[in-house]
């Protein structure tokens, strides 16, 4: 977990803002401090003091367990732990702690710090543990710094709960893609200090003793405490607040070209985007009151943003052409210039679905064991995996274990995206991999072990655990937009977990009949072919990497270029001829399967020795002697070396002569050639020129072989002559 203490001031001065704006805000309500340590929290210690004056119901404040904490060298428990009945010198490492504060426990009259309750957690404290997260459902409002690490899977599991709260987080997290979709939805935004630096300083927070300080952003507190300047980090919340509902001063167009102080605006006309009609708006504070279509604005707009005068369309990724905004006249953007031209504004409709559970989704559940794949879900309404979905690739007794673990544990399983296709028909655009998993196991598909080890299948698991399982509930993205959008969105958002690789994401774009076809020859477990070609073409079916090398043998290289050619084909004819073709050529040539013929270019050595005879038995006696020779260093060479008429040695890699050979040789001829007068070079010493008893430096020498690799010379202190560089590097051959 992030170890960074919020100071007092800076929750006190967020918190204010929320008051002033609605004084009833915390009244009657149950307040969860999660991620936090109670005892140093300044979290706990703000709303302990508060309590009857926010006319709080509950303050509930949990903690991490310090061996599950990086910064842990120096803990100590406090006193107050050690001196209470229930410290257990066992439970204050392993354990987290929880802290309640409901009533008048000293009988001061009056409710605050000093009426702190607390007890061990039954585990770690993790957010993510069913004890948690059944505090967090009780709870009305979360409210703590939760570790930036975890910040985007934080969000989740408080939006799956439907809660309010109020955290902090680094400012670039308006950029994650599930961020963003919350802000578009107006259910979350920033808070009322958001990237605000004080006094001239970023928010700085306490961090342990222990904690590893160095470079400009150390500090130290008035009383010796550590503490470290974090820049771009401010307040996220679905708390209102009245900055939020504060008009953005604007100019006109006219006046901001007239009168800016920025300029990249002042005397300039605002340029338009390139893939639609948009103007580019540098700076908020140049955005024009009179300018009603859409408009390309910085991300650092969001601190400024009114949801009464703004509305939000898209967010952009600035130099990739595949979202809304490519940004006018930039070098980096006009390689996308041809293809961008023909899109329009992208206006996707996305609606967050938090309803649907594991049993409903499971409901008709098909899983196709011949191909692999997940079919149909949701009573018959889920295309599981569509055409441009890659294939099922969990089923490896580790990830697709690991989804069925998290779910059992609480653990948010992440969003998913589904494509609505019409009405009441929709289609997997990101989960595939994650549903496949849960429905292949409430299905009897494959098992998990339980705590003593045991295999057990869904079937087979406690009835309590069966229920956690089907009642869990999944954050879904209900999206609508055309072909293009889509696939586009799906290139987008396959950035994390198990990545697209490049074939995955052609066969997304080109999805059709030609695709599927080429799926089912090379992408299929269960063709008997997969053995054979597993012997020249290394990578995964699964992964689509059988397919992909067919496709760039038959293209030359062009593998996207003749994808959209073929999209529509209804057959595969040319791409299974090819591709056969240069494995039977292969087989034929080199009768004997030696493991580094895998993966190798075949397809271009195909083209370039596919005409010239060879025999068969007299390349598997050259390989066999080359496999033999203790002085090659690439064994992966010997093929095309054959291939090219065995006499491009550099193929090989040939052990080079080790220093001390070297060194031994040199000494040898430099005493000799001493004692002639002559040079230790013995192509100089034959010459007539001024290099004739030159004595060379070691430096100035190469290590050569007297008879030459390639005519039966071994590397080896007897074969091994030291010539000048210049002479060596004359005769060439090794």
């Amino acid at each position: 977990m992030d170890e960074f203490y919020t100071q007092y001031h800076d929750i006190e001065k967020e918190m204010s803002a929320y008051l002033e704006y609605d004084p009833k805000v915390f009244n009657g309500k149950t307040i969860l401090l999660p991620c936090d340590d109670p005892e140093w929290s300044n979290f706990t210690k703000f709303f302990a003091q508060n309590f009857q004056r926010f006319g709080l119901k509950k303050l509930i404040s949990t903690s991490y367990a310090v061996d599950s904490k990086k910064y842990q060298n120096n803990y100590q428990p406090t006193l107050f732990e050690v001196n209470d009945p229930q410290f257990d010198e066992y439970k204050t490492r392993k354990n987290g702690k929880i802290f309640t504060l409901t009533r008048d426990k000293s009988g001061d009259g009056k409710i605050d710090v000093n009426d702190l309750e607390w007890t061990y957690l039954k585990g770690d404290g993790d957010f993510r543990s069913a004890e948690i997260k059944k505090l967090r459902n009780e709870a009305d409002i979360i409210i703590t710094n939760p570790p930036f690490s975890l910040f985007r899977e934080f969000v989740a599991w408080i939006i799956e709960a439907e809660k309010k709260f109020v955290i902090i987080g680094n400012m670039n997290a308006i950029t994650y893609r599930d961020i963003f979709a919350l802000i578009k939805q107006n259910k979350l935004w920033t808070g009322v200090r958001f990237n605000q630096r004080l006094n001239g300083k970023n928010m700085t927070f306490f961090v342990p003793d222990d904690y590893e300080l160095s470079g400009t952003e150390v500090e130290m507190s008035s009383d010796g405490k550590k503490m470290i300047s974090v820049a771009g980090t401010g307040w996220y919340t679905n708390l209102d607040h009245g900055r939020r509902h504060e008009p953005l001063p604007l100019m006109t167009k006219q006046d901001n070209i007239k009168f800016s102080k920025h300029k990249e605006v002042k005397g300039k006309e605002y340029q338009k985007y390139e893939n639609f009609d948009a103007i580019d708006v540098p700076f908020t504070d140049a955005i024009p009151s009179d300018y009603e279509g859409a408009m390309g604005v910085p991300i650092s707009f969001l601190n400024k943003y009114n949801p009464d005068q703004f509305e939000i369309i898209g967010l952009g990724i600035s130099n990739s052409g595949l979202e809304v905004g490519v940004q006018p006249y930039k070098p980096e953007h006009k390689k996308y210039r041809k293809e961008i031209q023909k899109r329009e504004l992208r206006k996707m409709k996305t609606t967050l679905r938090t309803d649907i559970t594991v049993k409903a989704t499971c409901d008709g559940f098909v899983y196709n064991e011949l191909e692999g794949k997940g079919l149909f879900g949701l009573s018959g309404k889920l295309t599981i995996q569509p055409e441009y979905q890659r294939n099922y690739i969990y089923a490896d007794g580790k990830r697709d274990v690991a989804v069925i673990e998290s779910i059992l544990k609480g653990y948010p399983l992440g969003l998913i995206y589904f494509n609505t296709v019409s009405a009441d028909k929709f289609e997997v655009l990101d989960g595939q991999q994650r549903i496949t998993s849960f429905g292949r196991f409430v299905t009897n598909k494959f098992a998990i072990k339980d705590e003593n080890g045991m295999e057990q299948y869904f079937s087979g698991i406690a009835k309590d655990k069966q229920e956690i399982i089907l009642n869990t509930k999944l954050l879904i993205y209900e999206c609508e937009g055309t072909e293009s959008e889509i696939k586009e969105w799906f290139r987008t958002i396959n950035i994390a977990g198990v990545p697209l690789n490049s074939q995955e994401l052609l066969n997304a774009v080109y999805s059709g009949p030609f695709v599927t076809l080429g799926k089912e020859e090379f992408s299929n477990t269960q063709n008997a072919n997969i053995q054979k070609w597993s012997a020249y073409v290394s990578g995964s079916a699964n992964r689509q990497e059988f397919l992909e090398r067919a496709l760039d043998w038959v293209s030359k290289g062009n593998i996207g270029d003749y994808m959209s050619k073929h999209r529509f084909d209804t057959n595969i004819n040319e791409l299974k001829t090819y591709f056969n073709s240069v494995i039977d050529w292969v087989s034929t040539v080199f009768t004997d399967v030696e493991s580094e013929m895998r993966g190798l270019e075949w397809g271009r050595l195909y083209e370039t020795y596919k005409k010239k005879p060879y025999s068969p038995q007299e390349v598997s006696e050259q390989v066999k002697t080359l496999y033999a020779d203790p002085y090659l260093k690439n064994r992966k060479g010997i093929f095309e070396y054959i291939l090219g008429g065995s006499t491009d040695t550099k193929l090989l890699e040939v052990r080079v002569f080790d220093e001390a050979t070297k060194k031994s040789t040199y000494a040898i001829q430099t005493t000799e050639a001493e004692k002639q007068n002559t040079s230790n070079c013995s192509h100089c010493a034959i010459g007539h020129g001024a290099n004739k008893t030159k004595i060379w430096k070691l430096a100035e020498m190469d290590a050569d072989h007297v008879t030459a690799w390639s005519k039966g010379g071994a590397t080896e202190s007897k074969n091994c002559e030291m010539l000048c560089k210049t002479h060596n590097r004359a005769k060439g051959n090794k």
